[in-house]
């Protein structure tokens, strides 16, 4: 995705590549904003889909920083941070690298007090990591479909959203979301037709941007 997609932070509009600049020079307030505000949602579904107990989230957050910020055998900083190449929104970007970073070393890096994981550190699949990394980044697409939604058109969304969640994700049948939206059957074909196609153009926006 091209650099001209902007992301607001402290009510400032930063490109992407003034964003990753900020970072890397450790600019505070840029920083903590974009952690602990541009990317709590994303970073709230990860715990909630990766942990099986509870997480603190400036620990994860931390964790992550570290992860991003140390160096490389080259001895420069910031190695995997530097690795953003800008193909991909930062967000996208951001979201693969935190899972799979997270599902391979979580028994390590946060305590768990958990006897029983989803994730066993030293059987984790690629199929698993795949499934896990999709699941996320349909979850980011979800986020991006409200992003800038008001009103009723926020409403439309989170409807669109709720019937692929139940009929794609969840297997729910067709019969039971109608009765949970209390409308017709076909009125949940429609819907998932419209969403589907508004999940295809967030999709297509994501990938290739404006």
């Amino acid at each position: 995705m091209p650099d001209n997609i902007s992301i607001e932070v402290n009510g400032t509009d930063l490109s992407q590549q003034e964003v990753v600049d900020a970072l890397l020079r450790h600019d505070e307030a840029i920083t903590h904003a974009f952690f602990f505000r541009k990317c709590m949602p994303m970073f709230i579904t990860i715990i909630d889909r990766i942990f099986d107990y509870h997480v603190d989230y400036d620990e994860f957050v931390n964790e992550l920083y570290l992860y991003l910020m140390r160096p490389g055998k080259d001895g420069v900083d910031a190695h995997i941070l530097r690795s953003f190449s800008f193909r991909s929104s930062l967000f996208t970007w951001l979201n693969r690298v935190a899972i799979r970073f997270f599902i391979r070393n979580k028994n390590q890096l946060i305590g768990n007090t958990s006897s029983v994981s989803l994730y066993s550190q030293n059987a984790v699949s690629t199929r698993q990591l795949d499934e896990v990394d999709a699941q996320m980044q349909v979850e980011q697409l979800f986020l991006l479909m409200k992003q800038g939604k008001r009103g009723q058109r926020l409403r439309d969304v989170e409807r669109y959203i709720l019937v692929i969640r139940r009929l794609d994700i969840e297997g729910c049948s067709p019969q039971q979301v109608a009765e949970e939206l209390q409308v017709r059957i076909e009125a949940v074909y429609n819907i998932r037709t419209r969403a589907m196609k508004a999940l295809r153009r967030t999709a297509l926006k994501e990938e290739g941007g404006r």
